[in-house]
């Protein structure tokens, strides 16, 4: 249907000449929103239930996105929110979002559960906070995205 020269790249990128049985899928990105940590998928749904959270849903406007942040050997679970406007940032507020966030994936995820078990550093989520007033992640006046992709 889209005309993909498979055999070509093959050739091209040195990969072994091989019969190939077709059809067959090639996926580039995911459609679905999700994110993978560890191994573990995260849906924006997650994090949106999860920001309901009593404490949390009176100190934010509702805004955020999640994304992946690579590293050198690894991958970084990030979620932005944006603060209400009388609202102050400060890293024990972004350490308790962060710890009400994990909390909630493991009781909706048994993978999320059982990577952050066995490592908890990188499937932490490292919450940014901006103020009302401070969006660099987001266009003021305009629905913003779920799912971020940044720069590696």
């Amino acid at each position: 249907k889209f005309g993909v020269p498979i055999r070509e790249l093959l050739a091209r990128e040195g990969l072994p000449k091989r019969h190939l049985k077709l059809p067959f899928v090639y996926v580039s990105e995911r459609s679905d929103g999700a994110i993978s940590v560890v191994g573990a998928n995260i849906f924006p749904e997650q994090i949106k239930e999860a920001l309901y959270h009593p404490y949390i849903k009176q100190r934010i406007t509702g805004k955020f996105h999640i994304a992946t942040k690579e590293r050198t050997y690894s991958r970084k679970f990030v979620i932005y929110v944006v603060l209400r406007n009388d609202i102050k940032k400060t890293s024990g507020l972004a350490q308790t979002i962060c710890k009400i966030i994990s909390e909630h994936l493991k009781t909706k995820s048994a993978e999320y559960a059982h990577i952050l078990e066995q490592k908890k550093k990188q499937a932490l989520p490292l919450v940014l906070l901006s103020t009302y007033h401070e969006t660099p992640h987001f266009e003021v006046g305009k629905k913003h995205r779920w799912l971020k992709k940044l720069p590696s």
